[in-house]
C-alpha cells in the first residue's frame, strides 16, 4: 500500500502540537513495521528568501519516510493566519497549486490512498485531486475544527466560552487570530535552512529585511477584508467538498464525530477512529487508594482560557476550606509567567495544602511528576478533540476527572469522573466526593476504555483505508 500522508507541519518537526506526534508516531510505527510504502508532504510552514514561486521540494534532514514540503504557499499556516484573508484559500478557481500537487503525485508514481490531517497551508481546492486521481482514496481526518472555524477551536475567546453560534459568521469577527507579522514570517523564512545550518545566522540582517516584504505581500493579498458573509462561505464550502470528494472521514472522537453531523459533514462517511499513542502500549499501573487523608491531584498543558485553567483555579477555591487543606496541587504548565496566571498560583497558595509548579513537561518526566497523584483535571472550555494530557494521565495510571467537552471524559464510563464543562457545582461536586471517598477511584478503572496503541489504531486505519 502506498500512502501519501499531508499535515501543514513537517512531521519530524516540533511545530504542530499534538497532530505533528501522532504523525511522527504513526509514521516511524510503519517504518519500523515495513507494512506501507510512505511519503508525507508538508505545506504553509517554510517560505524561500530568493524567490517567491510556489514549488515543491523534498525536507532536510531526514526521517522515517521520504518527506517533502510546499514551500511558498499561497496560504499560510496554521489556520489562524487566515483571519488576514479567507479569500486564497477559498479560491477555488485557481489550480495552481492543485496542478502542482497533481505532478507531483504522478512524479511519486500514484497513491492508493491520501491522508490529510489538515487542510492547513494549501487550498481547499486540493480536494479536487480526487478528479485528477478517481481510484486514489481520499481520507480525512477531524484532528481540530478547521472546516468550521478558521481558529480551529469553535471557542469564542473574548466572551471566554464555546462557540454554540457563530451568527452567520459576525460571532467571527470579533475573535482572536493569531497576527502576521515580521517575526513569524522570519521563523518560516529560517525554516527553508536545514537545520543547524549558519546561514540563517549569516544572513540574519537580509532575512528580516525579506521577512518584512513577505509579511507585506501577503497582508495586501488579504486587502479585501473579511465578512460575516466570508466566515459563513467558508464553513459552507469546507462541508461541501469534503462531503463531495472525502471518501471517509475520521473523527478522533465520538464527540467530534457528533459535531462534525451537527455542522453537516455526511454522517455515512464518517467514522470514529481514536488516535493511537506509544503512551498506550504499557498496561497502567493503577495507583493505591490513599490511606492517609492527603489527596494530590494534577493539572498539566497549558494554564489558558480555553483550556480551563483559570476556571479550574476559581473552582478549586470554592471548595470546602476542611478539604482545601487537604489537597496538594501540582501544575505543569506553560504560560504561568502571566499575570493572571501567577495570581491563581498565589491564590490557590493560599489556602491549599501545598502547590508545585513546573514550566510544563516532557513525556519522560512523566512518572516523576505524577507520583504519588491520585486525580489528573482535564478541565477544557471548549470541544477539545482528545487531548493527549488526559491519554498520558491514564496510561500512568491516574485517573481523569474531565470536562464533558470535548472526547477527555470518553477514556472512562464512569460517572463520577466527568462533570459539566464551565459548571462550577458540578466541577466541585465531583471532586469533593472524590477526595472524600478515594475508593471511587477504582470506579475509573471498572468503565475505563484503554487508549488505542498503535497497533491497534493501525489495525483500524488500514481497514479505513481498504473499505473506504
Amino acid at each position: 500500500m502506498r500512502i501519501l500522508y499531508y499535515n501543514w507541519a513537517r512531521y519530524d518537526c516540533n511545530n504542530g502540537g499534538g497532530v505533528t506526534v501522532y504523525q511522527r508516531n504513526l509514521i516511524n510505527f510503519l517504518a519500523a513495521r515495513g507494512e506501507a510504502d510512505v511519503v508525507f508532504l508538508s505545506a504553509g510552514d517554510v517560505y524561500s528568501p530568493f524567490s517567491g514561486v510556489p514549488f515543491i521540494r523534498r525536507a532536510p534532514g531526514s526521517g522515517s519516510c521520504r518527506s517533502y514540503e510546499l514551500v511558498n504557499s499561497p496560504v499560510a499556516a496554521p489556520a489562524a493566519l487566515l483571519h488576514n484573508d479567507l479569500h486564497s484559500y477559498m479560491d477555488t478557481d485557481n489550480p495552481g497549486i492543485l496542478d502542482m500537487v497533481a505532478g507531483f503525485i504522478r512524479g511519486q508514481g500514484g497513491f492508493d490512498v491520501l491522508h490529510f490531517n489538515n487542510l492547513e497551508g494549501l487550498p481547499l481546492n486540493i480536494l479536487k485531486l480526487k478528479e485528477y486521481f478517481p481510484r486514489m482514496k481520499i481520507v480525512f481526518s477531524l484532528h481540530n475544527y478547521f472546516l468550521f472555524c478558521p481558529q480551529v477551536q469553535l471557542f469564542q475567546h473574548q466572551a471566554g466560552k464555546s462557540c454554540d453560534d457563530y451568527a452567520g459568521g459576525k460571532i467571527c469577527l470579533s475573535c482572536r487570530y493569531k497576527e502576521i507579522t515580521p517575526a513569524l514570517m522570519l521563523d518560516k523564512l529560517r525554516r527553508y535552512f536545514a537545520e543547524g545550518s549558519a546561514w540563517p545566522t549569516v544572513l540574519r540582517p537580509w532575512l528580516t529585511i525579506q521577512a518584512r516584504r513577505l509579511t507585506e505581500k501577503i497582508l495586501s493579498v488579504g486587502k479585501q477584508k473579511n465578512q460575516a458573509r466570508d466566515f459563513a462561505e467558508f464553513r459552507r464550502l469546507n462541508i461541501d467538498y469534503i462531503n463531495k470528494y472525502a471518501d471517509c472521514v475520521v473523527a478522533v472522537s465520538n464527540r467530534v464525530a457528533e459535531i462534525a453531523a451537527a455542522m453537516g459533514i455526511d454522517p455515512v462517511r464518517c467514522r470514529v477512529g481514536y488516535i493511537g499513542s506509544d503512551a498506550a502500549e504499557d498496561k497502567p499501573i493503577r495507583r493505591k487508594v490513599p490511606d492517609n487523608k492527603m489527596f494530590s491531584l494534577i493539572f498539566a498543558g497549558y494554564a489558558k482560557t480555553d483550556k480551563g485553567f483559570y476556571f479550574m483555579c476559581e473552582a478549586l477555591c470554592r471548595l470546602d476550606e476542611s478539604l482545601r487543606r487537604r489537597i496538594r496541587i501540582v501544575l505543569a504548565a506553560r504560560k504561568m509567567e502571566t499575570l493572571d496566571a501567577r495570581r491563581c498560583v498565589e491564590r490557590l497558595r493560599a489556602c491549599f495544602y501545598r502547590v508545585e509548579t513546573y514550566d510544563g513537561y516532557r513525556r519522560d518526566e512523566l512518572p516523576d511528576l505524577l507520583k504519588d497523584v491520585q486525580l489528573g483535571i482535564v478541565p477544557v472550555l471548549w470541544e477539545d478533540n482528545l487531548p493527549q494530557v488526559a491519554i498520558e494521565f491514564a496510561a500512568h495510571g491516574v485517573p481523569v476527572l474531565a470536562s464533558e467537552m470535548g472526547g477527555a471524559s470518553e477514556l472512562s464510563d464512569s460517572p463520577y469522573f466527568r462533570f459539566r464543562g464551565g459548571d462550577y457545582n458540578d466541577f466541585t461536586a465531583k471532586l469533593a466526593y472524590i477526595v472524600r471517598h478515594p475508593q471511587i477511584l477504582n470506579d475509573y478503572w471498572l468503565h475505563h476504555r484503554p487508549p488505542r496503541t498503535m497497533h491497534e489504531h493501525w489495525a483500524e486505519l488500514s481497514a479505513v483505508y481498504a473499505g473506504a
